[in-house]
């Protein structure tokens, strides 16, 4: 028995059929386990728009020695303004 492409057309498109109702399916299911259970099967895209974020670098080593100079008492707190 050959297989030719003309013979496979129906079940592409049958497949296809059955692969959108299931996109479909699964789509409702995320929003019945969102409004029942409160949990988000898929994370929300951040919101690209506006200005570019700024981001501050901590040394993290630093910080440790300074908090625990400060709860020795051996070093002075930073005046705040």
């Amino acid at each position: 028995m050959q297989v030719t492409i003309a013979r496979m057309k129906p079940t592409a498109s049958a497949l296809k059929g059955i692969q959108r109702d299931l996109a479909r399916i699964a789509d409702c299911l995320e929003v019945i386990v969102e409004a029942a259970y409160g949990i988000r099967m898929k994370a929300q895209q951040p919101d690209t728009a506006g200005e570019e974020p700024h981001v501050f670098y901590t040394d993290e080593e630093e910080d440790f020695k300074r908090e625990y100079l400060e709860k020795m008492g051996k070093a002075e707190r930073p005046v705040e303004e």
